[in-house]
């Protein structure tokens, strides 16, 4: 099941400072996504960087039954992306003077129309979207 996670590549939306899902407690477990080789500067893609982070954060909360959730956290920078997949118990920590960019190229979204995100989530739970940062469609660059 196709579940659209907010952002279609031509809007603009900010996140907030409060967690899309409510969580009782701020997760323990994060990954930065510098760490994995994101540059941050708009310029160069990180799509595999940052999806690399979100799939290692995945596998740390799979294999440990006593972590609820980890975050993925893009400190201050730019990072241009093609889609990125979303997956169960991951939220995205956008720090404040963070953007998520959208790629402006037809190829770096799916094949079809209907899941053009920046930010996909399929057949996922318990994910979200925090940290004060943005995230950017790039629409009128599209």
């Amino acid at each position: 099941m196709l579940i659209p996670f907010f952002f279609y590549h031509l809007i603009t939306l900010r996140t907030h400072a409060a967690t899309i899902l409510s969580h009782a407690a701020a997760s323990p477990l994060s990954f930065s996504v510098k760490d994995f080789g994101a540059r941050g500067n708009g310029v160069h893609y990180d799509t595999l960087p940052i999806q690399s982070t979100i799939d290692a954060c995945s596998a740390a909360v799979s294999t440990s039954p006593h972590i609820p959730s980890c975050h993925v956290e893009f400190p201050r920078g730019k990072y241009l992306t093609a889609t990125v997949h979303l997956k169960s118990s991951v939220i995205l920590r956008i720090h404040k003077n963070s953007t998520i960019l959208g790629g402006t190229k037809i190829e770096d979204y799916p094949r079809e129309q209907e899941r053009w995100y920046v930010v996909l989530a399929e057949d996922a739970a318990d994910v979200g979207i925090t940290g004060g940062g943005e995230i950017n469609g790039q629409g009128l660059k599209f």
